[in-house]
């Protein structure tokens, strides 16, 4: 529990300052209390939590979704820019794509992850089913040469 502790309030100090000096990290490893208090009472965390599960019921696994796709699109686009250029049509992106990605801090992917409302990708629901009724084998090799099932992207600026 001490070792939570003491990264919790490490998180917290840098939040408000920044890189911490040498002091304010030996302060923080001295702390044996959380150094930030919550301010919020019982009644506007109730509300607050009742209003977010009905204006966006979805939001933690939405934000899980992109969090985790987005990290995976940017390795992989790392690959493919690197030496592995097969793994852009794996991902079904572009070069631009692959480009911006591959350059994303893991601040700008959570900004992203974060930004968005809804899942960053688009689900082909139609193909994924009618690849998924096939029989055994036939769905195994549609799965395999999903690519050529797969929807078009969009136009640019659409969404």
């Amino acid at each position: 529990m001490t070792d939570e502790l003491r990264a919790i309030n490490e998180r917290i100090a840098e939040h408000w300052l920044g890189r911490l000096s040498p002091e304010q990290d030996e302060y923080v490893r001295h702390a044996s209390v959380c150094i930030a208090q919550l301010t919020c009472s019982v009644k506007l965390l109730q509300r607050s939590v009742e209003r977010f599960r009905r204006d966006q019921p979805k939001a933690p696994r939405v934000l899980e979704l992109n969090r985790q796709y987005l990290r995976f699109a940017r390795m992989a686009a790392k690959d493919a820019l690197a030496h592995r250029p097969d793994m852009l049509i794996r991902l079904g992106i572009t070069i631009e794509q692959a480009l911006f990605l591959r350059d994303l801090s893991d601040d700008d992917l959570e900004h992203l992850a974060l930004g968005f409302k809804r899942p960053i990708v688009r689900f082909p629901y139609r193909a994924f089913r009618r690849g998924a009724r096939l029989h055994h084998q036939a769905s195994q090799l549609h799965a395999a040469s999903f690519v050529a099932a797969r929807p078009n992207q969009p136009a640019e600026g659409s969404e």
